[in-house]
């Protein structure tokens, strides 16, 4: 596969969003049969609800780790372990978060606890946390600290998403919740991939820095698809309401208008972070990765979020990404 050259019309090629699909779908596919061989020995009891638990995705979290192992000089092999851990503590705080938040179905199909209750979704999915965590062991003491923390963040953040009063919270305190709810996983899961090919800990914080950034822009085309849904009970969370409050408008088309100019900065000083990174064809992926999974969560809401997509956020793109990069 070629080495893309850098131009005015980046994205706008055909080829580099069709490129970058199929690059998640064959990691992806790669990271599933890890978490099944991972699966099958354990205990009969927990088998059929952790398989259940971990089942698709899009596994953007733990292919973003391979991909940054791919762009520092790394191998699947290096990295798989990582992506393989963080995928299993992510779908198991998934799990849990839809017994707090009454979810009856997830990925398109009943919820964990729907199907086999609560108890046995919260004990199964307590038993994947550690068993995750206990594969960054190979990573060095400093990997295994930094997805603790990471993990305590993350619950953290979803405390202070569910349970936080939103008459004691300021606008401002949305960026600290998205930070610690998402970035903080996203973050994570670029440090381990630095980490895994031996990049210098200078380019492991400039690729965590990339990673809690993606996070955020990831995050807030989320609360924007929740705002445009049709589902009225998306809108009544704190998250989303604290997000309205946060963009500072409530009518829609000036909320559209400012949250796509906050996706925009977000991926901005994304590109920022990695624009250094000696060229390879997955250090051209690193660069539109967070472009990408904007778009794969704004289609969720159907034609509206494709349209702002393409009509607010993609023309922005290529002038961002010829700016930076001709500095």
């Amino acid at each position: 596969m070629r080495i893309l050259r850098y131009s005015r019309d980046i994205i706008s090629q055909s080829t580099i969003f069709g490129e970058i699909y199929e690059y998640i779908e064959s990691r992806r596919s790669i990271i599933d049969k890890k978490i099944l061989d991972e699966i099958k020995d354990y205990e009969t009891e927990i088998k059929e609800i952790a398989r259940y638990i971990t089942d698709g995705g899009k596994r953007l979290r733990g292919v973003l780790t391979i991909l940054v192992s791919e762009a520092l000089e790394g191998s699947i092999d290096d990295a798989l372990d990582a992506a393989v851990a963080i995928e299993m503590v992510h779908s198991a705080s998934l799990a849990l978060d839809d017994i707090i938040d009454k979810d009856l179905f997830r990925r398109g199909r009943p919820s964990t606890w729907i199907k086999f209750g609560i108890s046995q979704t919260v004990l199964v999915s307590n038993f994947l946390i550690p068993k995750a965590q206990l594969m960054i062991k190979k990573y060095g003491f400093e990997a295994l600290l930094n997805v603790i923390q990471s993990w305590l963040h993350a619950t953290l953040g979803e405390i202070l998403d569910a349970f936080g009063s939103l008459e004691r919270l300021l606008p401002h305190d949305y960026e600290r919740i998205i930070d610690l709810k998402t970035g903080s996983v996203f973050k994570m899961a670029a440090y381990l991939g630095a980490k895994a090919s031996k990049a210098s800990e200078e380019v492991a914080g400039k690729i965590s820095e990339y990673g809690e950034y993606l996070g955020r822009s990831y995050q807030v085309a989320d609360d924007l698809t929740d705002v445009l849904s049709e589902d009225p009970d998306k809108k009544k969370s704190n998250s989303v309401r604290l997000f309205i409050r946060w963009i500072g408008y409530e009518d829609r088309e000036l909320l559209v208008n400012e949250a796509s100019k906050r996706i925009i900065y977000y991926l901005e000083r994304c590109l920022e972070k990695v624009k250094d990174v000696s060229r390879n064809r997955y250090s051209e992926y690193l660069i539109v990765f967070p472009v990408f999974a904007v778009y794969s969560i704004l289609r969720e809401a159907g034609e509206v979020g494709l349209k702002i997509f393409y009509e607010k956020i993609y023309p922005n793109i290529n002038i961002m990404y010829t700016k930076i990069i001709e500095k």
